[in-house]
């Protein structure tokens, strides 16, 4: 056999082993999931003795000294031949912040447990059906903004909210089986963050800014 030919079967065994341990994924079609997503939230715990969570439903509720409360609402999404490894909404969070103020350095932190009616081609997809634990922790800060943070994720930053405002985001994921990945579209008075834990100087400034854009449209409010 000349050196050549050697070569050329040498090279060829390479690419059939290259082909044999590739993850098999690579080349499969994806699966197309029908879905309604739903959530609630649960297993929470407060960050003071003057804070109260609401849980057991789709609103989180947090209410400080029996007055001001913040709600939290998730409206889940429903999907038609979702191809699974695909980015899309799981559904969106609805804000409405009051004015809690922190206490100490504490946070809340609370669970948004995700779940599906998934079918594929029909027939039931328990892969697709979850539960997604998703910890979440909250914090409110001297300027009264509430900063949202997915607490195994500080990859996906967080979403700081003005006080005495409303806003949306929507909440990314994938069909794999059922997986996070991240915030998407903001609405209304809410800022996305890069960091999960910013800095002081820029948290003060922003939440600040969030203020006054808070306070301009509770007045607006009630000039209406």
């Amino acid at each position: 056999m000349t050196r050549f030919r050697v070569l050329e079967y040498r090279s060829l065994m390479l690419a059939l082993a290259a082909l044999i341990f590739l993850p098999h994924t690579s080349f499969a079609s994806p699966i197309f999931v029908t879905a309604d997503i739903t959530g609630i939230w649960q297993n929470g715990i407060p960050g003071g003795a003057d804070i109260r969570l609401f849980t057991g439903s789709n609103s989180l509720g947090i209410q400080q000294s029996g007055d001001n409360t913040t709600q939290i609402k998730f409206v889940g999404n429903s999907v038609t031949d979702q191809p699974t490894g695909q980015t899309f909404v799981l559904g969106t969070l609805f804000f409405t912040t009051s004015v809690l103020l922190p206490a100490g350095d504490s946070f809340n932190t609370v669970d948004l447990t995700i779940t599906t009616n998934a079918t594929t081609g029909g027939l039931d997809a328990p892969a697709f059906q979850g539960p997604l634990i998703i910890p979440v922790r909250i914090t409110f800060f001297d300027t009264a903004a509430t900063l949202f943070e997915f607490a195994a994720n500080p990859e996906f930053g967080g979403l700081l909210v003005a006080p005495l405002a409303t806003a949306q985001v929507q909440i990314l994921g994938q069909f794999n089986s059922i997986d996070l990945a991240g915030f998407g579209t903001v609405t209304g008075s809410g800022t996305l963050i890069s960091s999960a834990v910013p800095e002081p100087g820029s948290l003060f400034l922003l939440g600040a800014g969030l203020l006054a854009l808070g306070s301009k449209m509770l007045v607006k409010d009630r000039l209406r």
